[in-house]
């Protein structure tokens, strides 16, 4: 066995364990009863209802959202939601989230 051998096999299984890493954090997955806002490089891209659901892997970032309140958690504390998103949130809201 040559060096080329071992170059191309480190090679390609690092591409291999690149692209799983990749499809892994691509992938969120919301609880039934929670809906979460998508924050893509800090600004909020789309509300996230129950089920998988597909990100940018990396620069994305998901927290819950309160509905009563439109705001969501952060470990730095509770943001406000975008008024752009309320309709949306409220509309997920009536199909995922029990009434009390």
């Amino acid at each position: 066995m040559s060096m080329s051998f071992f170059v191309t096999l480190g090679v390609t299984l690092a591409f291999i364990v690149t692209l799983a890493f990749s499809i892994w954090s691509s992938v969120t997955i919301i609880r039934e009863g929670n809906i979460e806002l998508l924050l893509v490089f800090g600004k909020a891209e789309a509300v996230l209802e129950p089920g998988l659901n597909i990100v940018p892997p990396f620069v994305s970032s998901s927290y819950p959202i309160d509905v009563r309140t439109m705001q969501y958690e952060t470990s730095t504390g509770s943001e406000p939601i975008p008024p752009a998103y309320h309709d949306e949130i409220r509309d997920a809201a009536v199909g995922h989230i029990p009434a009390e």
